[in-house]
């Protein structure tokens, strides 16, 4: 993404970031939260894994079908330039050959193989960053630019086939009407949910192309990577943990609901140091990794990176819930902030620009994490859950008026600041006795064990 932005510069970075959010959102439709209960389904019966693999894999392709009439119908109602035409298609193409392959990787989580899934994200990264520097070399456009990206999705799904063989998992595909309207039946919901989930991303995106310019897209879309990029700790957290959560969904959740209540608070308690460091570093940060030219978009990061905090709160909060089968809860809650995030990016943005889809992006995953909060509270009937939960915001809010009133420039008070307001922020957690030393150890044990 960095070679990406330096490269294609503020405007045509623009054109790349809408057409990623464009084909991203269309070919959201194939993901139908398939993955996470083929993930669900072959934890809880690995010898029915072939079976459960093949069916998802037979789904996901007539999925794909659709995307493609999607696809083409969008061209031909908007009849955009060749250019774009193109880099549409091949980005479209790119996206479905992972489609597929994701539905091997979901193997990996099921059998608890974690480190499988990082070979295969470092094999993408890696031939990611070699192709695309190859065409950057050669001084190629957008459109090569795409294709080298397929390239390393026709990589990573070749590695994902073979680790997937390596377990001895192979897709039985046959004929299984049956199972294949149950699978679509499961997953529908979870399908609506990545639809909002993207929709809520993307909006911005697409707010800004249609309302501002080209610039203010690329602004936002740098912004909102290096926040997303963030989000690899608490996923890897949650699929770590999520064969365990899906066993105890339905077996102990007096054991579940102790679990959630302790993971939720860590990620929380991690996640406000992050938060802290690209908000007071946010100038440094985009001018470091995407240059000078991007300058602009330091004001739309320092806002966007306090949305760190409800996305770790919320990447587990939608594992436990589907783990207990309820994945409609987490449709309504992704519903619901898309329905809040469209008029907000609408009302903000005119008025802000960029910093506005910023604003809009958090106060919406604030509003999910709340949402799904007080779902599980009721739900998974935590003792004092809420109450717990509701201990964690004195120490935010000192350190957001901490961070308010001093304002600091230059390396050296933007480095104190930063510290002071962390070691502020832990000091208050440990006078108020919401965290220990020895529940620290226990939790980072835990954490070792299942990610291991």
């Amino acid at each position: 993404m960095v070679l990406l932005a330096r490269y294609l510069g503020v405007e045509n970075f623009g054109n790349y970031a809408f057409i990623i959010a464009l084909v991203g959102f269309i070919v959201s439709i194939t993901y139908f939260g398939l993955e996470r209960v083929a993930i669900r389904e072959i934890a809880r019966s690995k010898e029915q894994a072939n079976e459960r693999l093949g069916g998802v894999l037979v789904v996901r392709w007539a999925l794909s079908g659709i995307v493609v009439l999607a696809i083409a119908g969008y061209l031909l109602l908007s009849s955009p330039p060749t250019t774009i035409v193109l880099a549409i298609i091949v980005a479209t193409v790119s996206e479905l050959i992972w489609a597929s392959g994701s539905v091997f990787s979901c193997t990996f989580k099921a059998f608890e193989e974690m480190h499988l899934e990082t070979v295969t994200t470092v094999v993408f990264r890696l031939s990611s960053l070699f192709l695309i520097g190859l065409v950057i070399w050669f001084r190629g456009g957008i459109v090569l630019l795409l294709t080298a990206i397929c390239g390393a999705n026709i990589v990573r799904t070749a590695v994902a086939i073979h680790y997937s063989r390596s377990l001895s998992v192979k897709p039985l595909i046959r004929v299984d009407f049956p199972l294949w309207k149950r699978y679509a039946k499961e997953a529908f919901v979870l399908g609506v949910v990545v639809v909002f989930a993207l929709g809520t991303l993307k909006t911005g995106v697409i707010a800004l192309k249609y309302m501002r310019e080209v610039r203010d897209v690329a602004l936002f879309q740098s912004s909102q990577t290096v926040v997303l990029q963030m989000q690899v700790l608490p996923m890897s957290i949650a699929m770590a943990l999520f064969p365990m959560l899906s066993k105890l969904g339905v077996s102990d959740q007096d054991r579940l609901a102790r679990v959630a209540g302790t993971v939720l608070k860590y990620l929380f308690v991690i996640s406000v140091p992050i938060a802290i460091v690209l908000h007071v570093f946010s100038g440094a940060i985009i001018t470091i990794v995407f240059g000078r030219d991007f300058s602009g978009a330091s004001s739309v990061l320092s806002t966007m990176a306090w949305c760190i905090i409800p996305l770790f709160m919320s990447s587990l909060t939608e594992f436990i819930l589907i783990s207990m089968n309820r994945q409609q809860d987490v449709a309504k809650t992704w519903a619901l902030t898309f329905v809040v995030n469209v008029p907000l990016n609408i009302l903000l943005i005119r008025s802000y620009g960029a910093p506005g889809a910023a604003m809009a992006v958090l106060a919406s995953f604030v509003l999910l994490t709340l949402f799904q909060c007080f779902i599980l509270a009721v739900h998974l009937k935590i003792p004092n859950f809420l109450r717990m939960q509701t201990r964690l915001l004195p120490p935010l809010g000192m350190v957001l008026l901490f961070l308010y009133w001093f304002k600091w420039s230059g390396w050296y008070y933007q480095v104190v600041g930063a510290a002071s307001a962390i070691v502020f922020f832990i000091a208050v957690h440990f006078m108020i006795a919401t965290i220990s030393l020895d529940e620290i150890r226990s939790f980072a044990k835990k954490m070792h064990s299942h990610g291991s």
